[in-house]
């Protein structure tokens, strides 16, 4: 990373972390979800929620109870959620191809009613992400539309 200080030269440092994490875990050998327990500790807000989504999809480390600990923060919190946070956590979701009813619904829901702050780029990135899961939610495209 010889880009100098700041976000750009770091971009990758959230799923190389993922990566080590899973690779870590797998040597010592602890389970699932001993390492859902430990790795939901430091997810605090939206955006930890679905940095961390975003990084284990990137990385394709599929590791269900942790997953599953992320998807009830963040159904609980989908309405303190950003849209580029709801844009993340929704190409996530689809990039992992999880099967999550109720995540996917509070992520329609919360990215309605913040379609006016949403940018083209987020827009597009989560319509693809409901059209790879094969989800049409309708509200959703009816309210984009």
């Amino acid at each position: 990373w010889r880009r100098g200080p700041g976000a750009a030269g770091c971009s990758h440092l959230p799923a190389a972390l993922v990566t080590l994490h899973a690779l870590r875990a797998r040597r010592l050998g602890r389970g699932p979800a001993a390492r859902a327990a430990a790795s939901a500790e430091g997810m605090e807000g939206p955006r930890q929620l679905a940095s961390t989504a975003w990084s284990y999809a990137r990385s394709r480390v599929r590791d269900p109870p942790l997953l599953d600990a992320i998807s009830a923060a963040a159904i609980a919190r989908s309405t303190e959620f950003r849209p580029r946070e709801l844009c993340k956590t929704a190409w996530a979701v689809a990039k992992l191809a999880l099967a999550n009813g109720p995540l996917r619904d509070a992520i329609a829901k919360a990215s309605i009613q913040l379609l006016p702050e949403f940018k083209v780029q987020g827009l597009a990135g989560t319509v693809w992400s409901f059209a790879r899961l094969g989800v049409s939610d309708r509200p959703l495209l009816e309210a984009i539309a």
